[in-house]
């Protein structure tokens, strides 16, 4: 993600500078379309990208070898679940992580 000079946050950032990750670039809008499904809808649910992967390893029922930190959500789109996961992490590497559970965030820097 790239900040693009959000002035309307009171930031003029742009690039990928060595910020903390605000609002507009950590909420990125998924559109997902789900055979059967009637109608459109939102959902509020947190994901994250890792959880894009899961989701496809799910439809097609495939089973990675490896451990990862993904969760489906099929469960979203089938209208099974309004969740699927309580937290988030997010950061960069070497630099600052934070953690949400949708409604707050605690960011800590590096130092």
């Amino acid at each position: 993600g790239h900040y693009l000079g959000d002035v309307r946050s009171g930031r003029d950032i742009w690039g990928k500078p060595g910020v903390p990750q605000f609002e507009p670039l950590g909420h990125t809008p998924l559109l997902a379309y789900w055979p059967g499904r009637a109608g459109g809808g939102q959902c509020d649910a947190l994901t994250t990208n890792v959880d894009l992967f899961a989701t496809i390893a799910d439809v097609f029922g495939a089973t990675p070898k490896h451990r990862t930190h993904g969760r489906s959500l099929v469960p979203l789109l089938t209208g099974a679940a309004t969740s699927v996961r309580d937290h988030a992490i997010g950061g960069v590497w070497g630099s600052w992580v934070q953690v949400t559970d949708g409604r707050r965030k605690y960011a800590r820097g590096p130092a």
